[in-house]
């Protein structure tokens, strides 16, 4: 069961539907540096049940898991840089900031967390992955001039230089 203490925040919930039809309910909380998720695997129910929640990965997810073509799951968790913990002291921990990915082949019961884009003068990375056609995995983040983004070649265990796209 989960207990909720004074000076304890859940936020930037994220609901999403899986390939295999489950709901998802994705949650961060503050001060465990804590990604959180429960699922419910029938959400045209009439009454919706989640299973108990379970630990997904540190810090914050903002966007969606993406389905890549071996049908993998990736979630993009952020450990944000340290300047945050200024506007949140002590939620930058467990970890080198970056915009990360974490891995799933099972549909969700292990999270593996592979490499992270560090992307230059990210704000709140809130990052998306998509994988191109020619199957590297681009990783777009936000950052305080626009939208940047790094490329993996190797699955998201690894990202290159990272780029401003213009956007």
């Amino acid at each position: 069961a989960v207990v909720y203490e004074e000076n304890h925040r859940c936020f930037d919930p994220c609901l999403w539907i899986d390939p295999l039809g489950h709901l998802w309910w994705t949650w961060s909380e503050y001060p465990d540096d804590g990604l959180w998720g429960a699922i419910c695997d029938d959400p045209d129910a009439n009454e919706i049940k989640f299973c108990e929640p379970f630990f997904i990965g540190h810090n914050i997810m903002m966007n969606k898991p993406t389905v890549l073509s071996t049908g993998e799951w990736l979630f993009p968790i952020a450990i944000w840089v340290s300047r945050m913990a200024t506007l949140w002291p002590g939620f930058c921990g467990k970890g080198t900031p970056g915009a990360y990915a974490y891995s799933t082949i099972d549909g969700g019961k292990t999270f593996k967390q592979l490499g992270a884009a560090d992307v230059a003068d990210r704000s709140f990375d809130e990052h998306y992955f998509l994988e191109m056609n020619d199957g590297r995995i681009r990783c777009f983040v936000r950052t305080n001039y626009g939208i940047g983004a790094a490329d993996s070649f190797d699955g998201g265990k690894s990202f290159g230089k990272d780029f401003d796209t213009g956007l």
